[in-house]
């Protein structure tokens, strides 16, 4: 069976066929936008009537991104969001480290809540 990659340049996660046998991006276990599978799929014929302005058909597999947790390095994510939440939710449960990084690395939404003043 030989292998075909699809990057669909429109959606990062498109799902298709009657059961979502096809799926794109990280529910399909792809990067965003790529799914890769039998080029005798049958739903490929469909998905190209469908969705062919929007395919490209790739000649070399994406390099896969991974985020490394700077507070456990023997984590990995695959979006930046899903490490960012881990962060959040370590400095939630007080793990100095994760405070520490977020207060030199975080957004705006992440500085603690400042105390109103009473008058």
């Amino acid at each position: 069976m030989a292998q075909i990659t699809l990057h669909h340049t429109q959606f990062e996660g498109l799902t298709f066929g009657p059961d979502s046998d096809i799926q794109f991006g990280i529910k399909g276990g792809f990067e965003p936008g790529y799914w890769i599978g039998d080029e005798e799929h049958p739903l490929l014929p469909d998905l190209f009537a469908q969705e062919g302005p929007f395919l490209e058909v790739v000649t070399t597999a994406p390099v896969p991104k991974v985020y490394v947790s700077p507070i456990d390095p023997e984590r990995e994510f695959k979006s930046k969001q899903a490490l960012m939440a881990h962060i959040r939710a370590a400095a939630k449960s007080g793990d100095t480290a994760a405070l520490a990084w977020l207060k030199r690395y975080g957004t705006k939404a992440d500085e603690p809540d400042e105390a109103v003043a009473e008058v």
